[in-house]
């Protein structure tokens, strides 16, 4: 019930927002006020109709000349904004502190999980065999089809 409502409501907005435009871009002139009532029977319909086949065009046309150059224009002040005040002192803080511990402490992990790997190798390897020998057993009995285990089971 709540998506609905929520459907609805964005679709109300989007409509709303964008029925200016559509004046503005000679839906005017097609849809006309009904001057009979035979005529205002079919305005509702043409008027989604005209609605449906000038949104993507107006929606094109407003992110192309509105929408992406602000957002341009943002990215450049925030670009220009990092590279003047953090860029450098956040280059040298992890070249020169960071970078050298976390590099550290990566070698120590790779030394003890190395070291942790050899000594269980020879457990995982019989392991495997284990696992092996259960899957040779299991080899006769799997051959049966898929249809006989389902009918054992229903019994």
């Amino acid at each position: 019930m709540q998506k609905k409502q929520v459907g609805f409501f964005l679709f109300f907005l989007i409509i709303i927002s964008v029925f200016p435009f559509l004046i503005s871009n000679g839906v005017k002139a097609e849809l006309t006020q009904p001057k009979t009532i035979e005529e205002s029977k079919g305005f509702f319909e043409k008027a989604i109709k005209v609605i449906i086949e000038k949104i993507p065009a107006i929606i094109k046309g407003m992110w192309k000349n509105e929408i992406l150059p602000i957002w341009q224009k943002m990215w450049g002040w925030v670009k220009n904004f990092w590279n003047n005040f953090f860029g450098e002192k956040l280059h040298n803080f992890w070249y020169s502190f960071l970078k050298p511990k976390i590099n550290l402490l990566l070698d120590k992990i790779r030394a003890l999980l190395g070291n942790t790997i050899e000594k269980e190798k020879p457990i995982i390897e019989r392991e495997l065999e284990k696992e092996k020998e259960e899957i040779r057993k299991d080899i006769p009995t799997s051959t049966k089809s898929y249809i006989e285990k389902f009918n054992e089971l229903l019994k």
